[in-house]
C-alpha cells in the first residue's frame, strides 16, 4: 500500500493530535487577526503553521523567538533600505538582493531553528520593499507593524497550544533519541568486534546512530527553554556526541586489526572480542539503562581478568582498545540517564565546536541572489500582479530548501503539493466559503483542507507534499482579504 494512501486509512495518535492542536492555532490565530482587523490575517495562519512542524513546547517557543526575531531585524533592513531608496526602485532591489544573500549565507550555516530566523528576516525585507514600493513613508511603516503584528499573532497561538493541548516537551524527545543513537551504536560495535564482512549492515548500523545522533544535537539547543533542567540535557547531549564518535573512530581501528591481521593475534584475543560483541548485542536488547550498565560491566571485568603478561603488543593493543570501547560505552549510558533526568545525574561538558561550510553557504547565497534578481527583472519588465507571491517562493525554495540533503527532491514535493492544493481551495476556499455564515462555518469548511494536510505533516516521506499542499490552501485563499472581521460582522453576514 503507497505511503500516503496508508498514512491517511490508518493514521497513528500523534498525527491527528498533531492535525488537531495545529488547526486549532492557526483558527484562534485567524479570529483574533479577523477581530483586530489586521490587513492580512493569512500570515497569522501561517506562521501558527510553520511553527508547530515539530510541536514540542520547547522547540515552538525557540522557533517562535527566531520568527519575531528574524521578522524585527528583516523590518528594520526593510525600512532602512526604502529610506535609503524610497524614489529609486532598481538600487532599492539591489540592496534587498544583498541582503537576501547575506541572510542565506547566514542561515546554511546554520542546522537549527536559527535558519528560519535568517529567512524569516530576508522574507520580510522582501514583503516591505515590493509591497511599498511607490507607497508613502507612512505607509512603509504600516506595512512594517502589520507583518510584526500577523506574525507575532501566529507565534503566540502556537506556542499557547502547544503548551496547553497535549504538551509534549522536547526532554521526552531527546530522551528516545539518545536510546535509538546507543542501540545504534551498540549493534555497531557488535559487528566491528566480530570482525563482520558484511559491510552493508555495519553500514546502516553506523548511519542509524550518526544520523540521531546529528538530530539529538540540534534539537537539544531547543531544551533550554524547558526550565531550568535543560542546560543539563544540553551538557549530557554533548557528552553523549563525544562519547559516540569516540567509540566510533575506536572501533574503526579495532575493526581493521581483527579483520585484517587476525592471523596474528592470539586466539585468547580474538575469543575475548567475540564475547564482548556478543555482550554489547546483550546490552542492546536488554530494557533499562542499568540492566545494560550491567552487562558492561561485567564485559570490562571479562577484559580486565584475562592475562596480559605474555602477550605480543598487537594483542595488548587490541585489548586496551575494548577496553576503551566498554569505558566510551559505559558514558553513553550515564550520558543517557542524565538526558531523561538531569536533576538527579549531572554531567560536565564544554560545547562542541560545529563546522561552517562557508563554500558551501557561499554557493547558496549566490543562487539566492541570482534567483531573486531574475524574478525582480520580470516584475519590473512586465508590471505582473502576482510578483510577491513568485518572489516569495523563489526566496524560500532557492534559501531554505538549498541547505537541506536533497534539494531538488524536496522542492519536487512542494510543487507538487501546490498542485493538489489548486482544486482543494477552488472547493472549499471559494466555493463553499462563499456561502459560509459566521465564524464557526467559515472554521469548519477552511479548516477541513489544512486539517487534512496537517495530518500527513509528521510522516517525513509525505511531509513535503502536505505541508505544500497546506500552505498553499492558505494563499489561494487568503481568508481575511475580504471578509468582515467578527467584531463588526452579524451572526448571519457571508464570509465572502
Amino acid at each position: 500500500m503507497p505511503t500516503l494512501l496508508k498514512h491517511y486509512l490508518m493514521p497513528d495518535a500523534a498525527a491527528v493530535k498533531f492535525a488537531i492542536k495545529t488547526t486549532v492555532a492557526m483558527m484562534i490565530a485567524l479570529y483574533l487577526a479577523l477581530w483586530f482587523n489586521l490587513d492580512r490575517p493569512y500570515w497569522a495562519l501561517i506562521s501558527a503553521a510553520f511553527l508547530q512542524i515539530r510541536p514540542m513546547s520547547g522547540m515552538v517557543i525557540e522557533k517562535g523567538i527566531c520568527q519575531i526575531g528574524g521578522t524585527l531585524i528583516g523590518a528594520l533592513v526593510g525600512i532602512a533600505i526604502m529610506a535609503l531608496f524610497a524614489q529609486a526602485r532598481i538600487p532599492a532591489l539591489i540592496a534587498l538582493t544583498l541582503w537576501i544573500m547575506l541572510c542565506t549565507y547566514v542561515a546554511s550555516l546554520w542546522r537549527n531553528n536559527y535558519t528560519y530566523g535568517c529567512i524569516m528576516g530576508a522574507v520580510t525585507a522582501m514583503l516591505i520593499v515590493v509591497i511599498s514600493s511607490g507607497s508613502s513613508p507612512g505607509g512603509m511603516f504600516d506595512i512594517a507593524v502589520a507583518r510584526l503584528s500577523e506574525l507575532g499573532l501566529g507565534a503566540v497561538c502556537a506556542t499557547l497550544v502547544s503548551s496547553l493541548l497535549w504538551p509534549s516537551r522536547v526532554g521526552e524527545h531527546l530522551a528516545t533519541q539518545a536510546d535509538s543513537v546507543i542501540n545504534q551504536a551498540f549493534e555497531h560495535a557488535a559487528l566491528r568486534l566480530s570482525a563482520s564482512d558484511d559491510i552493508p549492515a555495519m553500514q546502516q548500523a553506523l548511519r542509524g546512530s550518526l544520523g540521531p545522533l546529528t538530530m539529538l544535537e540540534t534539537d537539544s539547543q531547543a531544551a533550554r527553554f524547558e526550565g531550568p533542567e535543560g542546560p543539563g540535557r544540553m551538557r549530557a547531549t554533548h557528552v553523549l556526541t563525544r562519547r559516540t564518535l569516540r567509540l566510533m573512530a575506536t572501533l574503526h581501528a579495532l575493526h581493521q586489526l581483527l579483520h585484517d591481521h587476525a592471523d596474528k593475534l592470539d586466539p585468547g584475543s580474538v575469543e575475548i572480542a567475540r564475547q564482548v560483541a556478543d555482550g554489547f548485542r546483550e546490552a542492546e536488547h536488554v530494557k533499562g539503562v542499568p540492566q545494560a550498565r550491567q552487562e558492561l560491566r561485567a564485559l570490562r571485568r571479562l577484559v580486565h581478568e584475562s592475562n596480559e603478561s605474555d602477550l605480543a603488543p598487537l594483542d595488548r593493543r587490541v585489548r586496551l582498545g575494548i577496553r576503551e570501547a566498554i569505558g566510551h560505552a559505559m558514558v553513553m549510558l550515564d550520558a543517557r540517564e542524565a538526558i531523561a533526568d538531569p536533576g538527579r545525574h549531572r554531567l560536565r561538558s564544554a560545547p562542541l565546536a560545529w563546522h561552517r561550510d562557508h563554500l558551501a553557504a557561499g554557493i547558496n547565497a549566490l543562487r539566492a541572489g541570482l534567483v531573486f534578481t531574475c524574478l525582480a527583472t520580470f516584475w519590473i519588465l512586465t508590471a505582473w500582479n502576482s510578483a510577491l507571491v513568485a518572489l516569495l517562493l523563489g526566496t524560500l525554495f532557492s534559501a531554505f530548501f538549498a541547505s537541506r540533503d536533497n534539494p531538488v527532491m524536496i522542492t519536487m514535493m512542494f510543487y507538487k503539493g501546490m498542485l493538489a492544493a489548486i482544486p482543494s481551495a477552488f472547493l472549499f476556499g471559494h466555493v463553499l466559503l462563499s456561502q459560509a455564515h459566521g465564524f464557526p462555518m467559515l472554521a469548519m469548511l477552511f479548516g477541513t483542507p489544512l486539517f487534512l494536510g496537517l495530518m500527513g505533516a509528521t510522516n517525513p516521506k509525505i511531509m513535503g507534499y502536505c505541508l505544500a499542499f497546506t500552505i498553499f490552501n492558505i494563499l489561494l485563499t487568503m481568508p481575511g482579504t475580504t471578509w468582515t472581521s467578527p467584531s463588526t460582522a452579524s451572526p448571519t453576514a457571508p464570509w465572502r
